[in-house]
């Protein structure tokens, strides 16, 4: 849940830097909000993508790597919350591991492409 948080608000600044750096001396007051939801869409595809490609999940009550051949509850998740996939029926919880690597790389990325867009393209 902290995860998803600090990702959500690293993309939010991305964003606004983003948005200072696409125009420069022009009032677009909501393009920042506009890039936010774009961005979202396309990192939310590709983290649907990466989950269904790479079917791992780490079974975070036993700590054992699962595949949904060899866990039928895998294929009846019920909720999918910021990459926990949980089943209410047989109180399973797993993560994705390909998603979480994923995250952890967009996460980063996002924090230096903004410390770099802040340092050197925007006037402060």
């Amino acid at each position: 849940m902290a995860c998803s948080v600090v990702s959500v608000l690293l993309l939010i600044y991305f964003s606004m830097a983003l948005g200072k750096v696409t125009f420069r001396h022009k009032k677009i007051g909501g393009l920042w909000f506009v890039l936010f939801i774009i961005l979202s869409s396309i990192f939310g595809y590709i983290d649907t993508e990466i989950s269904q490609w790479i079917p791992y999940y780490l079974d975070l009550s036993t700590f054992h790597v699962v595949t949904p051949a060899s866990y039928d509850d895998l294929l009846q998740m019920h909720y999918h919350i910021g990459g926990l996939y949980l089943n209410a029926v047989s109180k399973y919880v797993a993560t994705n591991i390909a998603s979480s690597v994923y995250h952890l790389a967009l996460m980063i990325a996002l924090f230096l492409g903004t410390g770099y867009l802040i340092e050197k393209k925007i006037d402060l």
